[in-house]
This record gives C-alpha cells, structure tokens and sequence, in this order.
C-alpha cells in the first residue's frame, strides 16, 4: 500500500511539491570536483584580506567575526574535512594580525585565553554547517528516494489501470463466446424444435417434447456454470474455504483436474478485495495447470500466521521459465496483474518453477490485527 504524504504527483514522474525537475540538484546538494579548489583559493583569500585589514585597523575593530564567511564557505560546498582546516587557518591568521607586533593590552594568559576562545567559536561555526549540511543531504536523498518511490507507484498504477482494461474486455469476449457458442445455440436449437411441433406427428409428439426439455435443461446448465464463473454464490455466502472447496469440486467436474485441498483452518481474510483476489487467482492457477501443466492433478495449500494468510498451488507439470511469464488466457487474470494486485494489497506472489520440473505458485496477503 502507498502511504498518505503531503505531495502532489505530476504527469512527468512524480515529482514532491519542494523538488526540484529531474536532474537539476537542490541548492547545497554537491559541488563538483573542478570547483572545490576554485572554492577553498577563494575562502583562503578571504583569510588572508580579513587578516590584513584587521591588521591595519590596529584593534580599532574587532573582525573575528567575518573570519567565519570563509569556513562556513568551504564547510558548506566542500566538506567538514575542508571547513575544520579554514577554522585553524582563521585562527591562525587572526594570531598573526594581532599578535605579529607587540599589543601594550597583551599578555600571555590574554593572548592564549583569546586564542582559545576564538579557536572553540570557530570549531562550533564548523561542525554546526557540517551538521545542517548533512542534514539537508540526508533531507534531499530522502525527497528524491520518495519521488522515486511515488514515480514508480504511479507507473505500476498505469500499468495496472491497463491490464485491468485488458482483462475486463477479454472477460466480455469470453462471456460473448459462451453466450453465442452456448446458451444462444441451445436457445436457438430449443426454439426449431418448438416449432416444429406444429407440424409433428401427434405420435412423435412426446419425443419432441423430451428434446426441447433437454435442450432447456442443458441451456439451464450452461447459464449456471457462467453464473458460477462469474461469481460463485458460496464465496459470499459461505465463506474463503468452503468456496476454495466448492472450486475443487467444480474444477474436477468441469475440467477433469483433480485438486487435492489442505487447509489448516486458518483466519480467513478480512476484507472482501483480499477473500475475492485469492479466489480468483487460485482459480486461474488452476485454469493455467489445465491448459498448460499437462497433468490432470494439483494441490492448494492453505496456511495462515496471526499476520498472514498463505496459499500454495502446486503441480507436477511440464513448468516455466519464471522470468518468461506467459501471457493471460483468455478472460483470465494474467500471472502479471496478480502479483500487481496482490502487492497492491501488501502481499505478494512467488514462483518457483523451471521446465520440466512443475510449478509452485505462493500467494499471500496480509491479515489485519484481531481487535
């Protein structure tokens, strides 16, 4: 799930309201190799003009506190390393400019204790710069890892927008097939046989009767098995594991695939998109294991932990390469938008599988906290 943050996302990536466009740094974030010598020349330079014109004002001026431009300079835009030298070095002219000749208010303790005072407050200028630069640093890498983070959101939300447009009209294709190749043509078949009992011999009359009637019965059939693939009652009404139990039944009586199910009575899930997405994706598993395994046996496994329900589908089948995913059959989810979906709802899909050697699909979602 993507956590709620004060941001607005664009059409060109993301980006927070605060940063700056793609690829342009935000002020502070780095200076390159070729101007940190241009930099620390320009903050000696200031060292060394400071100290003369504190020289020549002869201690009509106390200036100390501009010897502090030149270390916030280079501890800024070149580092801690380079700020702690200009410190000495601002201390070191500041000795010079005041102590070169004899000061008639100086002594030793004076020019020591000055030195030493001096030395600490621009120590303090130092590490404190250091501290805030990194601390927009950190600041900045953390705005951009989130803009990443949200462009890649958005980015996986366009996709899943798509796909599930696609599925959605593979699903009405599908139910279009079966309502022409199916009900349609029993309808149809059902209706012939109606009026031809106009001009039926009386004597076959019963016979044509029995064939409307299983004509009728098969076209009951047929909308009962659609009506179940869309949505099987039970899974609303009964509950996750009766209707992965009822899927069972229904795969091997439709599809000859013999599901064994081991369930250890775990918490179903909570919310009606986990309980419908799990049912929906272990049936197209199943589907898949029909159409592609090759076999005519499978199993899903359920488990659960206080925070987590899990369920595996496995078969003995001819496998996959787990980085070539097949495409979706037709109406079917796709192994693609199930992970998507699944991540979406902070689970997750796993797969293990190679050629020849079956396959193993671990779906699991997140379960909420018992109150």
């Amino acid at each position: 799930m993507i956590p709620h943050c004060k941001g607005k996302v664009g059409n060109t990536g993301g980006n927070l309201v605060g940063a700056t466009p793609a690829g342009r740094p935000l002020p502070g974030s780095g200076t390159s190799a070729m101007t940190r010598p241009l930099i620390v020349a320009s903050a000696l330079a200031l060292l060394v003009a400071l100290g003369y014109l504190d020289r020549i004002t002869a201690f009509e001026f106390d200036l100390f506190l501009f010897y502090a431009l030149p270390v916030a300079m280079g501890t800024w835009w070149v580092g801690r390393a380079a700020g702690l030298l200009l410190a000495a070095g601002a201390v070191a002219v500041w000795c010079v400019a005041n102590f070169a000749e004899t000061n008639p208010y100086s002594t030793v303790f004076y020019a020591a204790w000055n030195t030493a005072l001096r030395g600490g407050w621009m120590l303090l200028v130092a590490l404190t710069l250091s501290a805030l630069r990194d601390a927009h640093r950190g600041l900045e890498t953390r705005v951009r890892a989130r803009t990443a983070e949200l462009s890649a959101a958005v980015s996986q939300l366009r996709s899943l927008t798509t796909e599930l447009t696609l599925v959605e009209q593979r699903e009405r294709q599908r139910l279009a097939e079966m309502l022409h190749d199916g009900l349609q043509q029993l309808l149809a078949g059902a209706r012939l046989h109606v009026h031809s009992l106009r001009r039926a011999d009386p004597a076959r009359l019963p016979d044509q009767c029995d064939a409307v009637c299983a004509l009728l019965d098969e076209a009951i059939q047929c909308s009962r098995t659609l009506t179940a693939e869309l949505s099987p009652s039970v899974l609303h009404t009964a509950g996750f594991l009766p209707a992965l139990e009822w899927l069972a039944r229904w795969v091997q009586e439709t599809h000859g695939l013999t599901v064994a199910l081991h369930a250890a009575a775990p918490r179903p899930p909570e919310t009606a998109a986990a309980k419908i997405l799990l049912f929906q994706s272990v049936r197209e598993l199943l589907f898949n294991v029909v159409k592609h395994a090759g076999v005519r046996q499978a199993t899903v496994t359920v488990t659960g932990t206080p925070d987590q329900l899990q369920v595996v589908v496995t078969d003995q089948g001819r496998g996959f390469d787990p980085t070539q995913i097949p495409p979706p059959t037709s109406g079917g989810l796709g192994l693609s938008s199930i992970r998507q979906r699944l991540e979406f709802l902070g689970g997750r899909l796993d797969i293990t599988s190679a050629p020849g050697q079956g396959s193993r699909f671990t779906l699991v979602v997140p379960l909420c906290p018992s109150p």
